[in-house]
């Protein structure tokens, strides 16, 4: 039997749980990525990001100018996707997509997360093809947004 007094205890519960100690409320996404991407030939490049995604969408690294984008990705819960297919077991073709790799850590849509993507398998190149918006061209040998 469903209690008024249950339904305001949990939803005031909710609601001070959303509040993050009387402060105005944390974004559902903010996320730190590391990226590094270039050809096994040129070299690597390290670059890193954040994105925030709230009222706003804001990025900094190689995400400014393309945080919009990311954080369109992230709504769709593309993190969370390759985060399930990730922990499941896949067969994945044996074709090397190259030494590209990244890690992003944070909240995405309220959830934690913590994935890394290698392009050293065809899992991992559709990991990354899934993910682009966030990671973009892995063979991009600078800083910039992702195309």
């Amino acid at each position: 039997m469903w209690r008024p007094a249950v339904a305001l205890a949990v939803v005031a519960g909710l609601a001070a749980g959303c509040g993050g100690g009387g402060g105005a409320p944390s974004p559902a996404t903010q996320l730190k990525i590391h990226v590094e991407t270039g050809t096994a030939d040129a070299g690597l490049v390290a670059s890193d990001a954040t994105l925030r995604c709230d009222d706003r969408s804001s990025g900094t690294g190689f995400l400014r100018g393309a945080a919009a984008a990311a954080c369109t990705a992230v709504a769709r819960h593309v993190l969370e996707a390759v985060a399930a297919a990730q922990r499941k077991d896949r067969i994945c073709s044996q074709i090397y997509g190259g030494p590209q790799a990244a890690r992003i850590t944070g909240t995405a849509n309220g959830v934690p997360v913590s994935l890394t993507v290698t392009r050293t398998d065809g899992c991992g190149v559709a990991d990354w093809e899934t993910l682009r918006a966030l990671l973009g061209d892995p063979e991009r040998r600078d800083s910039a947004s992702p195309s």
